[in-house]
């Protein structure tokens, strides 16, 4: 290996908990969360993100015994190299980091809606309009700081961002705990009705599959965890990994269902369907107060930056690791000196988030629904790698064991490759476009891809396989 491609090993397993923690909860929910129950019902909309956690448990068990066997950077590419090869190892790489950075990309909007919400006199002067939603120039210079914080956290290496991340993420946990329990005791329980909405040409049905299709893209943190274990100080038990990512992703989904059920108790239909923001005027109309409002709007920024600061990190390590195994160009492996953060791959993801700061709040959903379709194709192919990793290798040393095999594996398949589906087909009816803009966005990747793959022949023949895996298998 050539000097300054090694990652410095700072992260304990504490912070790699709440890298996955902070980004499952992140702030999507105060952006979203009235859009949730408008689109599902109060019932539906926490039945979607319950099923979806036990669904996609299956999924995170899969991370968990390939984590365990592979405690690497670049996680699900590592898993696709030596199940299929090279080839699904980029394409998985690809993916997972176009996933990554479009939920940077939703940070990097949200930051500005969120800080110019807060605080109005920040909005400034509207810049321009898009799809008749106004553009000010303060949220545009807000998600321009606000991506100079992140990057500069990141640069700095992974123990500056494990507790940067820890710090944000207790705090949030402390914040949304307290308008939680408000909300409900204030509330009302007329208010949870309808607990679950008839959606023209589908009824209840359609309306629930419309929250259920986004939840990949919201439980995305818990596949921060293969990007982190590269970094981890000491990893005396790998089993650990397996406990962390099972506890987070159940508490992600109690997370979710709770703040549902809070929002839904604390103001009826028509509060949160005339807001910007509905849970911050959910909890405003509970307690008659816009103090709360703007407590609530702290919670969110405390959970946007944890999400933020995570994937923004995870993306970084996946492109570090596919330029280190000279998948891609060899100049995204090189470590700062000092640091030993990959500071080059940082800068890279940094830039791509700049569009971020141009884009609008219609830009919101529609970034949410790419990501998750980007990450229901990952997943997909992680559990297809873990069914041929055991088959290819099936003496070799495993820490975690999955339990429930082969029903438990072949769940996680059917469950991936439904949400793949439904992903592409509602964004397409939803969207009634020739081609929806999400499609268009994949599209876009994939293409990006295809001229990363052949701009870099030269560099992937430069060494040999068995290289390639001594390199992809570098703590």
């Amino acid at each position: 290996m050539e000097p300054g491609q090694r990652l410095k090993k700072e992260l304990t397993l504490r912070e790699v908990f709440t890298l996955i923690f902070g980004n499952i909860i992140g702030v999507g929910w105060i952006i979203m969360g009235a859009t949730w129950i408008l689109e599902g019902g109060t019932a539906g909309a926490m039945i979607a993100f319950l099923i979806a956690a036990l669904a996609l448990l299956p999924v995170a068990l899969c991370y968990a015994e390939l984590g365990a066997m592979y405690p690497l950077s670049g996680g699900e590419a590592v898993y696709a190299y030596e199940a299929f090869g090279p080839r699904m190892a980029f394409a998985s790489g690809w993916f997972l980091a176009f996933g990554f950075i479009a939920i940077a990309l939703f940070e990097t909007v949200a930051i500005g809606w969120l800080i110019t919400t807060l605080i109005p006199a920040l909005k400034g002067p509207v810049a321009y309009e898009v799809l008749g939603y106004q553009v000010t120039w303060g949220a545009i210079v807000i998600s321009a700081l606000g991506i100079v914080l992140i990057t500069a956290v990141n640069y700095r290496g992974g123990g500056t961002t494990g507790r940067f991340q820890d710090l944000m993420t207790w705090l949030l946990l402390l914040f949304c705990l307290s308008f939680v329990i408000g909300g409900i005791v204030k509330g009302d329980i007329a208010n949870l009705q309808p607990l679950f909405r008839e959606v023209e040409r589908g009824g209840a049905l359609k309306g629930f599959f419309l929250v259920l299709i986004t939840t990949p893209a919201w439980y995305s943190g818990f596949n921060s965890m293969p990007q982190a274990v590269g970094e981890v100080a000491e990893l005396k038990d790998p089993v650990m990994l397996a406990k962390i990512v099972a506890s987070t992703f159940i508490a992600g989904g109690l997370f979710y269902a709770s703040v549902i059920l809070a929002t839904a108790f604390a103001a009826p239909r028509d509060v949160l369907a005339g807001a910007d923001m509905g849970v911050t005027s959910a909890m405003e109309h509970a307690f008659e107060s816009r103090w709360m409002g703007k407590f609530v709007l702290s919670a969110g920024l405390l959970g946007l930056l944890t999400t933020w600061n995570a994937v923004f990190y995870s993306a970084s390590r996946v492109l570090f690791a596919l330029g280190r195994a000279r998948l891609i160009f060899p100049g995204l492996a090189t470590t700062h000196p000092r640091y030993g953060s990959p500071h080059v791959a940082v800068l890279v993801v940094g830039l791509l988030c700049i569009g971020g700061c141009l884009a609008g709040r219609p830009a919101l959903v529609i970034v949410i629904n790419t990501a998750g379709l980007g990450f229901s194709l990952v997943y997909l192919l992680a559990c297809c790698a873990f069914v041929r990793i055991r088959q290819r290798y099936p003496t070799l040393e495993r820490p975690y064991f999955m339990p429930g095999y082969p029903w438990l594996v072949i769940i996680a398949i059917f469950v991936t490759g439904f949400m793949v589906m439904s992903a592409g087909y509602f964004t397409w009816i939803e969207r009634r476009l020739v081609l929806p803009v999400e499609w268009m966005l994949v599209v876009f990747w994939v293409i990006m891809g295809i001229v990363a793959w052949a701009g870099s022949s030269r560099v992937r023949s430069s060494i040999g396989e068995d290289e390639r895996r001594q390199l992809m298998h570098t703590r």
